[in-house]
């Protein structure tokens, strides 16, 4: 048996942890377009990238914030890392180290870190009911 990851070669450690808490690097939930049609009062993020403050992508796949599951995935995962999780929708690139202070925060859609997932900035900036439904499929504010 193949022992796991170390720290020292990230980004196999991260998508190590992220698998023990219940994320598979790459999860697909089939047809995405499929997917959102049947949840519409989800909070369903295709193609999700986790990034670390550091700037690099420690994981990407689909992700469902309406879920419990997939909510305590991330704080555990966040725990277990001790860092602190964004997620962003899909990027076209890993490294975001080019990009202006600020940005990583301003772009995600939710941070967590020390077992709260909230939302931040773009998701902060929804109006009306597409707020409405993320703050009651979620419990997110």
């Amino acid at each position: 048996m193949n022992a796991p990851p170390s720290p020292n070669t990230l980004p196999g450690y991260h998508r190590t942890v992220l698998l023990e808490c219940g994320l598979p690097y790459g999860r697909c939930f089939g047809s995405k377009s499929e997917y959102a049609r049947n949840h519409p009062v989800r909070f369903f993020v295709a193609n999700a990238c986790v990034f670390t403050r550091t700037r690099e992508c420690v994981w990407r796949g689909d992700l469902d914030l309406a879920m419990r599951a997939d909510r305590r995935g991330l704080v555990v995962a966040s725990r277990r890392l001790n860092r602190q999780l964004f997620v962003l929708r899909e990027q076209v690139r890993d490294d975001l180290g080019a990009l202006p202070r600020g940005w990583l925060k301003e772009n995600a859609l939710v941070v967590v870190w020390r077992g709260q997932v909230t939302t931040v900035g773009h998701t902060r900036r929804l109006h009306g009911t597409l707020r409405q439904i993320i703050a009651r499929s979620t419990g997110l504010r």
